[in-house]
């Protein structure tokens, strides 16, 4: 089964996982096995995810051969986060992100495309803007757009990233090559997600140090062209 994700978050830090100031409000999910999108409710305004939608969604996930996303790194996090998906393997876990399928697609010419300029690109449709000017831009959080709307936002995004999925797939049918390179780049980033999950020492210090180093080298090698140029 191929599943398609989409998670809706709380705004502080454009919704950054690792912010415990962050929560889930929703997960909007499309499978291939019936074509039907459903939006989970996880917890909003004030209500908590209740146990059978947090079922449902272990469960989706456990069947899914594939899961399909756009940016879906941010959409993972979350959901180990939320104790959906305990960790990544490469045993159980595939991924198509459709992010990264567009930019390689587009022989790299935009590093982060966007869900809309990605489907433009295709000729399909566009997301809602009801929530980015109803609510955000007015300071209102997701968790207090009301569910009607917050479920219909959120399960058009789903659509036009399952839409974006089967776009991508029928242009690359005679590309072998570009299509392995794409899954190549989903799993390394699998790697990538469990490397930000778990963290990595860092020293700031040091590193600071050894910049100043390489500017001064850089500097210097300035120097030595204008100089070699003048002559």
């Amino acid at each position: 089964m191929k599943l398609c994700v989409d998670t809706e978050i709380t705004t502080y830090a454009t919704g950054n996982a690792f912010s415990r100031r962050n929560h889930l409000c929703c997960v909007s999910v499309r499978s291939d096995n019936d074509g039907v999108t459903r939006c989970i409710k996880w917890e909003h305004n004030g209500e908590p995810v209740s146990a059978d939608n947090v079922s449902y969604l272990q469960d989706a996930l456990n069947r899914a051969l594939l899961v399909i996303g756009f940016a879906i790194k941010f959409d993972l996090h979350w959901l180990r986060r939320c104790g959906i998906i305990e960790g990544y393997s490469f045993e159980n876990l595939q991924i198509w992100d459709c992010q990264l399928a567009q930019f390689v697609i587009q022989c790299q010419s935009e590093r982060y495309p966007s869900l809309d300029k990605s489907c433009a690109y295709f000729n399909l449709g566009q997301k809602s803007t009801i929530i980015e000017k109803e609510y955000w831009d007015r300071g209102i959080d997701t968790d207090q757009v009301p569910w009607e709307i917050l479920e219909e936002y959120a399960n058009r995004d789903v659509d036009l990233t399952w839409e974006l999925y089967q776009a991508q797939q029928k242009y690359l049918t005679d590309k072998p090559a570009l299509l392995r390179l794409i899954k190549l780049s989903c799993m390394d980033t699998l790697v990538l997600a469990e490397m930000e999950y778990n963290g990595l020492k860092y020293d700031v210090e040091e590193s600071l140090k050894r910049a100043a180093q390489k500017q001064q080298e850089i500097d210097e090698i300035e120097r030595q062209v204008k100089s070699i140029c003048r002559i």
